[in-house]
């Protein structure tokens, strides 16, 4: 499910909503992120942040792919 909703976002998700909404759900997403590279720098402590942050956009990607 989250492939689908991750492949879906920008084509379908986005249109039709205020800004408001738009910037919530964009800063949310971020959080998100931020969070998955935190997980990242705990399991793999040689990772630092910028790289860590690189991993998460890495597996998003690879998750919007499947």
């Amino acid at each position: 499910m989250l492939c689908e909703l991750l492949s879906a976002q920008a084509g379908v998700l986005e249109h039709n909503i205020s800004i408001e909404v738009a910037t919530r759900y964009k800063e949310g997403a971020r959080d998100s992120l931020l969070g998955l590279a935190e997980l990242l720098r705990h399991l793999f402590p040689e990772l630092d942040r910028p790289r860590s942050e690189q991993g998460a956009n890495l597996i998003i990607v690879l998750i919007c792919g499947l």
